[in-house]
């Protein structure tokens, strides 16, 4: 390899290395929000914005009948991104985000411990259908 070729390859792995984020814990959802946002203020300095999206699933079950399957998912959005985000979603809009699974082990108080799923969002597309 020649100089030119090797400062070439250096430069293109040097942007790949600043531009692509790994995929562990990325996940993309489409659907619709059940709920309006719900804003909390957790400090004098942070807030959280938590809504609940359905996404929907169709299939065929083996004696061939459609059948529509619903799922929930949490999503919270924190800080600047509730103030873009506030008037845009409304109860029944369609949206994509992307964003990070998280998992968090609340204290319980029934004595029984349960593990709390949600998606902090990253990006988010609104869909006007």
């Amino acid at each position: 390899m020649n100089s030119k070729n090797a400062s070439v390859y250096k430069r293109v792995y040097k942007w790949m290395k600043a531009n692509f984020r790994p995929a562990a814990n990325r996940i993309q959802l489409s659907g619709y929000a059940v709920t309006h946002p719900v804003i909390r203020v957790i400090n004098d300095s942070s807030k959280v914005g938590r809504i609940t999206l359905s996404v929907r699933d169709y299939y065929k079950n083996e004696r061939g009948e459609n059948v529509l399957e619903e799922q929930y998912f949490l999503l919270a959005f924190w800080n600047s991104k509730i103030q873009l985000y506030e008037n845009l979603i409304t109860k029944g809009s369609f949206f994509s985000v992307r964003g990070k699974l998280s998992a968090k082990l609340p204290s319980p108080a029934s004595g029984q411990a349960e593990f709390r799923y949600e998606i902090i969002v990253d990006e988010i597309s609104i869909i006007k259908i």
